[in-house]
């Protein structure tokens, strides 16, 4: 498999280390230790004045 990767951190932990301001709730969030390329994870957004946490609500292959 091409692309795969890993997301083990807590919730509470990407919070404080993106400094995140507003996010999903956390219940949403699902680490994962086989995450696939066609898999929705949690996404950080920096609009120039903030981080924001969110996931996608699907992503359509490329």
């Amino acid at each position: 498999m091409c692309g795969g990767f890993t997301l083990s951190a807590t919730f509470t932990e990407i919070i404080k280390r993106f400094e995140i301001d507003t996010a999903i709730q956390e219940e949403l969030y699902n680490p994962n230790y086989n995450v696939d390329s066609l898999q929705s994870v949690l996404s950080v957004i920096n609009d120039s004045s903030k981080n924001r946490a969110f996931k996608p609500l699907s992503r359509a292959p490329i």
